[in-house]
């Protein structure tokens, strides 16, 4: 990598130069205290660093930035019959002279994303909030949502580090339906997701943790994609957690269930989601919960304490939302923030 240097700008030479100056003038070294005149020598000489750092960059850059993220979630921490796993050859590829050539001209900003699970379209909302040049997305693609992401602002780029493969399937999406007469019926995606045919596995779904019904998933191909239905029994109004796991147990670890709220029953249709500070992180929430809840979403942001539709609107106080339309609320940020009568309303 070459290093190449750019003056500064003229206000951080000034400011540094004028403090460099005055602090030697005002606390000039003397022979007195050697050890105190050391350290003070040593300091200036670090300031006299700072200000040449400055200017430092690496060559060709032009002011470019390349967000890069990285996945860090547990299906990129297991390996195949042999070979790395693919974090190791995630990060194989980053240190390779491939990656710098390829590169080359660009600020580089390295970051990860992911936990227990993964989803790349949140991460790319977060790189493109930072309003990079280009973002770069290394993953072996083991989605959470398996939403595709919005269009950022500039190119994406996606790898796929290899060459790890498994038998490896997921449930990717849960849903119950409410059907006005018969048995209630649990929806459940599951994928081949390991670039590898799966054998038949069963998938066992739980209300409130009890086992409640198991279905057959028969084998698949590398990529396909099956909707499993799973008849559930009757259930009292109020909310239930519903969860669907894959039997025998998935090789990348506790990244196959699926948990949803579901509050069957008669009763308000509408979910309400608050911001009590605006950010990035929201639109991921909507979706999120668009996806998960039956009824038509509200959306809003706070504002001064009063709330403002995240579409657009004059802001309105919380006495205009009647907590009686609303069959779920969520809340996102510091309860500080919802002011006196936010506070009162949840």
């Amino acid at each position: 990598m070459t290093i190449a240097w750019d003056v500064p700008s003229f206000a951080a030479l000034g400011i540094g130069a004028a403090a460099w100056v005055a602090w030697l003038a005002l606390a000039p070294p003397g022979w007195r205290d050697p050890f105190r005149s050391g350290l003070r020598v040593a300091a200036a000489g670090l300031l006299a660093l700072a200000l040449v750092d400055a200017g430092c960059r690496r060559a060709d850059a032009g002011g470019r930035t390349l967000a890069v993220r990285v996945d860090r979630s547990l299906s990129m921490d297991v390996a195949g019959e042999t070979g790395p796993t693919r974090a190791e050859a995630a990060a194989a590829w980053l240190a390779s002279d491939a990656f710098e050539e390829w590169s080359a001209g660009w600020n580089v900003e390295r970051d990860s994303f992911g936990g227990a699970t993964t989803d790349p379209a949140t991460a790319v909302e977060a790189a493109a909030a930072e309003l990079p040049d280009a973002i770069l997305v290394v993953s072996d693609g083991r989605a959470a949502g398996g939403r595709s992401p919005e269009p950022p602002p500039g190119p994406l780029y996606v790898v796929v580090p290899g060459p790890t493969v498994l038998a490896d399937a997921a449930v990717l999406e849960l849903r119950v339906d409410e059907p006005t007469g018969g048995a209630l019926v649990a929806r459940v995606e599951v994928a081949a997701v390991g670039g590898r045919p799966t054998a038949a596995r069963r998938i066992e779904v739980t209300v409130d943790g009890r086992p409640v019904g198991r279905a057959d998933v028969p084998p698949m191909a590398p990529g396909e994609r099956r909707t499993v239905r799973v008849p559930l029994p009757a259930a009292t109004a109020g909310e239930r957690v519903v969860e669907a796991r894959l039997e025998p147990a998935d090789p990348v670890t506790a990244n196959d269930g699926r948990a949803w709220i579901w509050r069957p029953g008669a009763g308000p249709a509408r979910a309400l989601l608050v911001g009590l500070r605006p950010g990035w992180e929201m639109a991921a929430w909507r979706r999120a919960l668009e996806r998960a809840h039956p009824g038509p979403v509200d959306a809003r942001w706070t504002a001064g304490g009063a709330l403002r539709p995240t579409a657009g609107g004059a802001p309105q106080g919380w006495s205009a939302l009647d907590p009686a339309h609303y069959r779920l609320v969520i809340v996102v940020g510091d309860p500080a923030a919802a002011g006196p009568e936010g506070a009162a309303w949840l």
